[in-house]
């Protein structure tokens, strides 16, 4: 028996119960029979709008039951490209997201924190699924 567990457009590796990789060309699989696909489906969403500034901000806390999220640097009068990733992200080392643009984080392949920066106040929406 094979167990496997994806997000939305992931890759997959499978593995037998020996840890040793299956599926590839020189120990191919073959498949009969149905493949039942049930796609993560989300119960609860949160939504914020938090300003960002030149000190980093949580933006979204971890949590091991997120379905997906996003991070709009869109909202009315956006006019500074914001900047997202761990603890400690800077102005130089953050992912940017420019005004008008958002950031999606497909269920789920993310469940951990994201902090942003900004070079003075941006205020930012966030929602998050569950």
């Amino acid at each position: 028996m094979v167990n496997m567990q994806t997000g939305h457009g992931s890759p997959v590796t499978l593995y037998n119960t020996a840890d040793q990789e299956i599926g590839t060309v020189a120990d191919p699989i073959n498949v009969e029979g149905n493949l039942v696909v049930t796609p993560a489906t989300s119960t609860a969403i949160a939504t914020s709008q938090i300003t960002v500034s030149a000190t980093e901000v949580l933006l979204l806390a971890v949590s091991a039951t997120r379905d997906g999220a996003t991070i709009s640097n869109g909202i009315a009068g956006a006019s500074q490209t914001i900047y997202i990733g761990n603890t400690g992200v800077t102005t130089a080392t953050g992912f940017p997201i420019p005004p008008g643009s958002a950031y999606n984080i497909d269920s789920p392949n993310y469940t951990g924190a994201i902090y942003g920066i900004a070079v003075s106040g941006q205020l930012v929406g966030v929602i998050s699924l569950t």
